[in-house]
């Protein structure tokens, strides 16, 4: 993401996307350094899912994954590092 998102404003992206179902957020990572591009950060999420009255499929979790990749490009213009 852009330096200028705080992270706070990244979390805050993160819970509103993710759902009722994302119990924790932990930001476990910040590097700035050689192989970004000027400007950006990297900043590594854990996230935790879990529904109360039932578990969980990969493909469930996929799919929250997936909305709060979206929302995050859109909103944040982040990229996925892979």
């Amino acid at each position: 993401v852009d330096e200028s998102v705080t992270l706070s404003t990244l979390a805050e992206r993160v819970t509103l996307a993710a759902s009722s179902l994302l119990r924790d957020l932990r930001i476990f990572d910040v590097y700035r350094g050689p192989g970004l591009e000027k400007g950006r950060k990297s900043v590594a999420l854990g996230l935790i899912f879990q529904a109360i009255s039932r578990t969980l499929t990969d493909d469930d979790v996929e799919r929250l994954v997936g909305s709060v990749i979206a929302d995050l490009r859109e909103n944040l213009k982040a990229r996925i590092r892979e």
